[in-house]
């Protein structure tokens, strides 16, 4: 029984509402400002405020219900961090050694140092009590310090590649972050995100979850859990256009092999999953099966990378539409129709029939995205102006819609052209903004550029995918499958003047492993976020098409003129 929630530092433990005003300084200081609004993390070095993050914890603990037997005591939603002095400091380790800013475990360190006290004092009261704390974003990062024997820790491998197994190429940073948590500690909880945000399309997600499962099953890993279900956020159904009965039809059969898998990894999930369809459709399981094996090879058979945030209708579109899969599905529920009998069997089938033709219907709406993008001699690095003669014969792509939302504009226009010349690719951004741009800031090695900023993903069949990322003072950043720890010679310029800023981002082919003479068609997608005024508030996020990033199903397509 778990007491708390998810983020909940800054709101339950440590609220805002009650220290805010009167000691800002216990929470983060982005660019000279605390932050004591909306999600923030706290300054973790400071000691007075973990002495009275210790003292409310406790008087919380001590008023809740007798039958709680953990409490949650989670980072908040963000990953942004301290920027204080005491901060920024170097951490010495008990060993001598000195932890940097830079080192990829220094945030990780810094937060575990403080949570280890806290548990230190929990436990000392009740010692039967357990903590659990996500392994998230900047914790998702083993620290370089023990962790204490109270402490569980929540682990997220957010963003991955589901189409892959944890054990694959794209998915080394986790097999890493895993294998170091599991040495550290026997309280490792593995929580996965298979059907979030729209994630409704039947991903054979319980092929990969059974490799998965056995593995860090031998690691010791013993609790594990998926996130956001399907009933539990109304506002789900709303925004993606699906109702749960659609949802139960397309894909309860992955649910509930997933959830078999969860009592015995060792499993065959094509099995598990026949089963289910055997025992929901009775006679008229062989039809269904047939319908489902159909999705099932299309998914796991097709090399671009799928994750978490996949929208169900881009899938259908994708792995059905795009692979003139519609009528041989069709085919297979229509055989399944003439051999139903029974009639609870009838009403799903029924149920199944009318969810995929008007997720079909959905998915024809919004075919992928196409631009050819010309070629042409470059003689020097493209200029930032776009009515010079080398940007005149570049493309302009369509303009931006909000992320995830096709039909909507954003308040912040984005202009961005694209040429090539045969070796690389290069990408003008125009992008108008409201007053002054926030001030420039040093970015370490590996460090994710802030506030105002644009990315290029470009989608990779043997990698997955490459991130290009950089802000309006020329700030970057770069990253394959979320791995920063691959880079790539490429090179951005940025131009910052009243009313907008530009930027030349020039990506070498070799870089994403581009061949245009092999291949001269790849998913790509360009995006920008605009933060809100002092990152208050709501950013904007805009894309080519509404696309959304980490979802390569969601790109568009670049089809590169070889003349």
């Amino acid at each position: 029984m778990e007491f708390g929630g998810g983020h909940n530092l800054a709101h339950i433990w440590l609220p805002l509402k009650k220290y805010g005003k009167t000691h800002p300084e216990y929470y983060m200081q982005v660019r000279g400002e605390r932050r004591t609004e909306g999600r923030v993390q706290l300054c973790y070095t400071n000691r007075e405020m973990r002495k009275e993050f210790i003292r409310n914890a406790l008087e919380v603990i001590r008023t809740m219900p007798p039958y709680y037997t953990c409490v949650n005591m989670m980072i908040e939603d963000t990953p942004l961090c301290c920027e204080c002095p005491e901060c920024l400091k170097p951490i010495t380790l008990p060993d001598g050694k000195v932890l940097k800013p830079t080192d990829e475990a220094f945030r990780s360190t810094q937060f575990y140092l403080f949570l280890n006290e806290v548990a230190a004092a929990v436990h000392a009261k009740y010692p039967k009590l357990e903590i659990k704390t996500f392994g998230y974003f900047f914790t998702a990062v083993p620290p370089a310090v023990p962790i204490h024997p109270a402490v569980c820790v929540n682990f997220c491998p957010y963003v991955r590649n589901d189409k892959e197994t944890i054990l694959g190429r794209s998915n080394a940073k986790w097999l890493k972050r895993t294998r170091e948590y599991a040495a550290m500690t026997p309280n490792l909880i593995w929580r996965e995100y298979y059907f979030c945000y729209g994630c409704y399309f039947p991903r054979a997600i319980s092929n990969i979850s059974a490799v998965d499962l056995r593995y860090i099953s031998k690691l010791g890993v013993r609790r594990m859990y998926v996130a956001a279900g399907i009933a539990d956020r109304s506002d789900f159904m709303t925004r993606f256009n699906c109702t749960e009965n659609e949802v139960f039809s397309m894909t309860g059969a992955e649910f509930w092999t997933v959830n078999q898998l969860m009592w015995d990894p060792n499993q065959d999930p094509d099995q598990l999953r026949n089963e289910y369809l055997r025992r929901t459709y009775r006679e008229a399981a062989p039809g269904v099966i047939k319908f489902f094996t159909l999705i099932r090879d299309s998914w796991l058979n097709d090399s671009i990378p799928s994750a978490y945030n996949d929208d169900y209708r881009r899938n259908m579109g994708y792995y059905i539409v795009g692979k003139n899969l519609k009528q041989p599905c069709l085919d297979a529920l229509t055989e399944a129709a003439k051999t139903v009998r029974d009639p609870r069997s009838k009403q799903h089938l029924d149920m199944l029939t009318a969810a995929f033709k008007r997720w079909l219907t959905l998915a024809e709406t919004g075919n992928i995205k196409q631009q050819k993008v010309p070629k042409q001699t470059v003689r020097a690095f493209p200029d930032f102006d776009f009515q010079s003669e080398v940007w005149k014969k570049a493309v302009t792509l369509p303009s931006f819609r909000i992320m995830g939302k096709p039909k909507s504009r954003p308040k912040f226009p984005t202009d961005v052209k694209l040429f090539h010349d045969g070796e690389t690719l290069y990408a003008g951004f125009r992008c108008p903004i409201a007053g002054a741009p926030q001030a420039a800031e040093s970015l370490q090695a590996g460090e994710y550029p802030r506030g105002d900023h644009a990315e290029i993903f470009l989608a990779n069949p043997k990698f997955g995918y490459f991130q290009f990322v950089f802000n309006c003072y020329g700030g970057r950043y770069d990253a394959c499958c979320t791995d920063a720890s691959w880079t790539a010679p490429w090179e951005v310029r940025t131009q910052v003047k009243k009313g907008e800023w530009r930027a030349v981002a020039a990506i070498p082919f070799r870089s994403a492993g581009i061949v245009p003479q092999e291949n001269n068609k790849v998913r790509a997608l360009f995006f920008r976020t605009r933060p809100a005024k002092n990152d208050k508030g709501p950013s904007e996020h805009s894309t080519w098409g509404g696309g959304k990033v980490h979802s390569v199903d969601s790109f568009g397509e670049l089809i590169f003129a070889l003349e």
